[in-house]
């Protein structure tokens, strides 16, 4: 027969057994909740992942999107001239060329600029100068095609005698919609004389 230590040995094992079993069906609890919250996450990723890497792969500068329509107040600038550079171009990726500086006089609002848009981009440009200094605006074009420049420039005001520095900001525009994909700015010397 059973005596009181062998009862209570039992008794002691069978506690083991029921804490043991309930300490496995936590654990799997708490695995099956992590495997949920993981597969919801990786669900959110996948959703939301391309919508963030297409805003970065959107061009050069990630800025924000602009949703205005500007077709109702840009057209592209009547001073553009077409070019070519004789070097075809593979890819999509929007081409910037360098630029050199801006010759101007002091008598005039006259300018040498050579503002152009490589032939195999696949944007409007729109190119604006501010003096570095100040910010002011002194020239903003017009809508230039892909394979098309300006080279004389008219600026906004004259001069006095001397080099300045400015930023010359180029802004890209799809070709349909002429929706604003991206911009970059570009510090270039400004020689009147």
């Amino acid at each position: 027969m059973f005596d009181a230590k062998d009862i209570a040995r039992q008794a002691m094992l069978r506690a083991a057994e029921i804490k043991t079993e309930r300490t496995r069906k936590t654990k799997r609890r708490v695995a099956a909740i992590g495997s949920v919250l993981c597969c919801a996450i990786f669900a959110a990723v996948i959703i939301t992942g391309p919508l963030s890497r297409e805003q970065e792969e959107d061009g050069w500068i990630n800025i924000p999107q602009t949703q205005v329509p500007l077709s109702a107040f840009m057209e592209p600038d009547e001073n553009a001239e077409p070019y070519d550079t004789g070097q075809p171009r593979a890819g999509t990726m929007i081409q910037i060329p360098e630029y050199d500086s801006i010759k101007g006089s002091s008598d005039s609002q006259k300018a040498k600029a050579e503002l152009f848009n490589p032939k195999d981009n696949p944007c409007w440009f729109k190119f604006e100068i501010t003096l570095a200094e100040s910010g002011e605006t002194i020239y903003e074009s017009d809508l230039v095609a892909p394979a098309m420049y300006i080279e004389d420039i008219t600026l906004n005001r004259t001069l006095e005698t001397g080099e300045y520095e400015t930023e010359l900001i180029i802004r890209s525009y799809e070709l349909e919609t002429l929706k604003l994909m991206n911009q970059i700015s570009v510090k270039i010397n400004l020689q009147i004389e």
